[in-house]
């Protein structure tokens, strides 16, 4: 999507934020042992480790061979009492089953 007249595009935009990372690294190491509120603190501490480690339960670009596999349970609340319990090998195997034919 193309910059609105007279605005940064996105791209340029990035660029111009990377070159301050070092500073804003510097800046949240700060606040995350000396700020002012324990909030604060907190959210700093949580945005470094998200940028140096990435999210939670995420594996870092460049780092593992795969993707993590991601499980997801859907369940019908339709009253009947047959429910079953969900197994990720037979979900794995469920899905490799839709590539064939």
């Amino acid at each position: 999507m193309p910059a609105a007249p007279g605005r940064p595009s996105a791209a340029a935009l990035r660029k111009l934020a990377r070159q301050h990372t070092e500073a804003a690294v510097e800046v949240l190491a700060e606040v995350a042992t000396t700020g002012s509120s324990e909030a604060s603190r907190v959210s700093a501490a949580t945005a470094l480790l998200e940028r140096g480690y990435g999210k939670s339960g995420m594996v870092p670009a460049g780092e593992g061979s795969r993707s993590p596999l991601v499980y997801y349970r859907i369940e019908l609340i339709d009253g009947s009492k047959d429910h079953t319990e969900f197994n990720p090998d037979q979900a794995a195997e469920d899905a490799g089953a839709g590539d064939q034919g």
